[in-house]
């Protein structure tokens, strides 16, 4: 190699100067982890770990969770450790310590992930033993997933860098490569170059004989082989390599939540949100579900229809909104704009409208409470507890109007039991009209009340049993169909009336002998085309016996009949 003929003090700046292009690939690589040294130091294109801080710094965005990485050389030397730190809606943030050769390099960088699954990112490195110290490395990477498996199909990347004032072409690291999934999910093939004093091609091959493990195979320009096996746990992942520049062990450290958990807890907020529409805050949750899995179809496609969902239920409560304020309804507009705010709270237009509308719906509120309050002063509870639930129903935040309607529970209840004792009084002196008025104050407050119910089916047996009396009465005097009349009025109130049945039957009885004459009285009224008087006739007679055959077939011809002269009449007019 051409910095052993220089003095240490001037191999150590050439080494900064061109690391890592003239030290060997594969001893560089033990840098990026036992992974990608068992690889051959192949993995321009698919790396994401944090140690692709060195390798490729656009693969630190497939990173969707905090990780901390450290890889040694020949088992004790430590060859460098990175964090990464995951920011939803921003990118990976990464920052490492590398040793290189004599030198030391520190490097901070950022990527990100753009177009759907692509990934760029940057990185900045200081070698303190450089002249100038500060160096920078661009990468790209590109993922084409196959179509029946995310982390399958074909990988693409590039990288350039050592980038520094003056760096001539030939000292900066470009390195590009490209890898496919023949057997999805089961065997990746990937192969890369270098380009350096003498071009590098680098392949590897990595097989998942299971999901907990992994074995890797490469080489550098068919020179050297290497080989791997990667095993992942709970919280960390274990790799070994070995190959000529000697064995390398990596542990890539898992840091908090895992990206896998986070996706399930904001996909099922968004789930939660969206079945509640509230469709913008579950297209939030949804996207912030894809930050951390950007191939989670599901999340994707309900955020798609929270979009859709979104847009039309603003513009259709927008409409009803707008068309109840013209016609007056303030109270449903509002509700209507509210609805559009929950499912969007930063929709401008509804929450100028719900604006304008709040303020006059709680002028009406303010109307109500003060109406309610004069009510109270003139003891009209009732009618006040009625104003102060519909202004609550308006305004159910309004804090100031369930104070009043515990004061008025309390006032109803003693209201209760004076109208129950006034409603006793009036009973008990049959005045059944002041009674009937008491208990009905009562049950307009108390709807179950059991002695105001109780009052109210009294009175209304004791005026039926009146209206049988007045039947008797009627009877006696042999005033038949008025007795009649009143008994079937009784029976259609309550048809279980024992005294109004037997009485009803009795008098049907006594009308008996008349049936028939009433009967020919209307016949004859219909031979003269006389048909409202034969229907007054025959009325008598089907309310002796209802179901008169011969009576009801006439009947039913001069109710036609008389229809057809009035409509004539009215034709004519």
């Amino acid at each position: 190699m051409r910095f052993r003929i220089l003095s240490h003090d001037a191999q150590r700046t050439a080494a900064a100067l061109l690391l890592p292009i003239l030290i060997p690939l594969s001893a560089f690589s033990q840098i990026t982890g036992s992974r990608d040294y068992a690889l051959g130091g192949s993995s321009v294109m698919w790396y994401p770990r944090a140690s692709a801080l060195y390798r490729n710094p656009a693969e630190l965005g497939r990173i969707h969770q905090s990780e901390f990485f450290l890889t040694t050389n020949r088992w004790s030397n430590l060859s460098s450790m990175t964090g990464t730190h995951f920011e939803p809606y921003v990118g990976t943030f990464a920052a490492g310590i590398a040793r290189l050769s004599s030198t030391t390099q520190y490097s901070v960088g950022y990527s990100g992930i753009f177009l759907g699954q692509h990934g760029v990112g940057t990185a900045v490195n200081i070698n303190p033993d450089a002249n100038p110290s500060v160096s920078l490395a661009f990468g790209v990477s590109v993922h084409l997933p196959d179509s029946t498996s995310q982390n399958s199909g074909f990988h693409g990347g590039l990288t350039v860098a050592n980038l520094k004032p003056g760096a001539r072409p030939e000292q900066l690291g470009l390195s590009a490569g490209a890898a496919y999934w023949p057997i999805r999910n089961r065997l990746r093939i990937q192969a890369s170059f270098l380009q350096g004093d003498e071009p590098l091609g680098l392949l590897g091959a990595e097989v998942f004989p299971f999901s907990w493990f992994s074995l890797q195979l490469g080489t550098e320009s068919f020179k050297k082989i290497f080989a791997g096996v990667s095993v992942p746990f709970q919280y960390v992942q274990a790799e070994f390599a070995a190959g000529k520049e000697g064995v390398s062990l990596s542990f890539n450290f898992r840091i908090g939540e895992p990206a896998v958990e986070q996706r399930a807890r904001h996909y099922d907020l968004g789930v939660k949100a969206y079945n509640e529409q509230r469709y913008s805050e579950a297209r939030r949750s949804l996207l912030t579900a894809l930050q951390y899995d950007e191939a989670f179809f599901p999340a994707r496609s309900l955020a798609d229809q929270a979009t859709v969902s979104l847009e039309e239920h603003s513009a259709k409560n927008l409409e009803e909104g707008k068309n109840l304020e013209s016609k007056g309804n303030d109270v449903e507009a509002e509700k209507r704009y509210a609805q559009i705010l929950r499912m969007d709270p930063h929709h401008a237009e509804a929450q100028t409208l719900w604006t304008a509308v709040r303020s006059r719906t709680q002028a009406y509120v303010k109307q109500l409470i003060a109406t309610g309050d004069s009510l109270m002063d003139k003891k009209n509870y009732e009618r006040a507890q009625l104003l102060y639930e519909q202004a609550l129903e308006i305004d159910p935040d309004n804090e100031t109007i369930s104070p009043r309607l515990e004061d008025l529970a309390v006032l109803l209840k003693y209201s209760a039991q004076a109208s129950l004792t006034r409603a006793k009084s009036f009973l008990e002196r049959n005045q059944l009209d002041d009674a009937q008025r008491e208990f009905e104050r009562v049950l307009a407050s108390e709807p179950r009340n059991a002695r105001a119910r109780t009052g109210i089916e009294t009175i209304r047996v004791r005026r039926l049993d009146e209206i049988v009396e007045r039947g008797k009465t009627a009877f006696n005097e042999r005033n038949y169909f008025e007795a009649l009349s009143i008994f079937s009025e009784v029976l259609q109130r309550d048809e279980k009336h024992l005294d109004a049945k037997t009485l009803y039957e009795k008098t049907r009885e006594a009308l008996q002998p008349e049936l028939d004459k009433y009967f020919k009285t209307g016949l004859q009224f219909y031979v003269k085309e006389h048909y409202k008087a034969a229907i007054e006739s025959w009325d008598k007679a089907l309310l002796i016996q209802p179901q008169h055959q011969a009576t009801l077939e006439y009947y039913k011809r001069a109710q036609e009949k008389q229809k057809a002269i009035e409509k004539l009449e009215k034709e004519n007019r």
